[in-house]
């Protein structure tokens, strides 16, 4: 198989991977884990597409790709560690239920009308 369709495989693959990462709940609020899944998806692609190349004549370089790879795939650990991790200044909980109620109604003051 050539590089060129083993590349395009694994793009497909982390293309669906990465549509079901953003799914999770703190994709829109982690910087660095939409940064480190990012740098390491692109990553993870050219180092594949190189490695696989240089298999075709060996020389120091075949040596080298095997670190890109694991440091791509050490990117996209990162990614994912980042976030399931939860930070208290990300996190606002929902208020109470009575508060919410006041809220409302602070909102609706007499006179305005409910959609």
């Amino acid at each position: 198989m050539s590089a060129t369709v083993v590349v395009v495989i694994a793009a497909v693959s982390l293309g669906a991977w990465r549509l079901q990462v953003r799914r999770h709940p703190n994709w829109a609020t982690s910087d660095d884990a939409r940064f480190h899944i990012s740098a390491g998806t692109w990553t993870t692609l050219i180092a594949l597409y190189w490695f696989l190349q240089s298999r075709q004549e060996p020389h120091w370089v075949w040596d080298a790709w095997p670190i890109v790879v694991v440091a791509a795939a050490l990117l996209l650990l990162r990614g994912l560690n980042e976030l399931d991790a939860t930070r208290d200044e990300e996190f606002v909980p929902t208020p109470p239920r009575g508060v919410r109620s006041e809220a409302r109604s602070n909102f609706l003051r007499s006179g305005a009308h409910r959609p």
